[in-house]
């Protein structure tokens, strides 16, 4: 393994624990782990207060937001990166946003997984009603 692919998987190693889990994609928040009830959506509006990018478990690059609301910092999972610039969006520190999703949670940490941002007026949609993530269903992920 050269450098670069070892620092990418120190890098991933460490982010990891902060936060929370490293995710496959394939996961709905429907099909949460043994004893979760099932999650309402949610919304919530805000700040981007960074931008994070991890590799995830199947080694694709993953876009993760901390957005700032009223109620605080809440930790944004978006998806793979790759689907969010396929879709001609991107996301920066400052961008006033809103979020449509549902709560879950990862080795204690509770993080909103995003069905839909909507930034500006454009909307990004990731995940479909139920939850599941539209970059698996025949679009591929790229």
């Amino acid at each position: 393994m050269n450098r670069i692919g070892l620092a990418t998987l120190s890098l991933a190693a460490l982010l990891a624990p902060h936060y929370g889990f490293i995710h496959s994609g394939a996961e709905s928040p429907r099909q949460q782990r043994a004893g979760d009830e099932e999650r309402d959506e949610i919304t919530l509006k805000g700040t981007v207060a960074e931008v994070t990018y991890y590799i995830g478990a199947s080694g694709v690059e993953r876009t993760h937001l901390t957005l700032k609301s009223d109620s605080g910092l809440c930790q944004i999972h978006v998806g793979p990166s790759s689907y969010v610039s396929s879709q001609q969006f991107t996301f920066e520190k400052g961008d006033q946003i809103e979020v449509s999703g549902w709560n879950s949670k990862r080795d204690d940490q509770i993080i909103v997984l995003a069905r839909q941002i909507t930034k500006a007026g454009r909307v990004l949609t990731l995940r479909d009603p139920q939850g599941s993530p539209l970059w698996v269903q025949g679009r591929g992920l790229r």
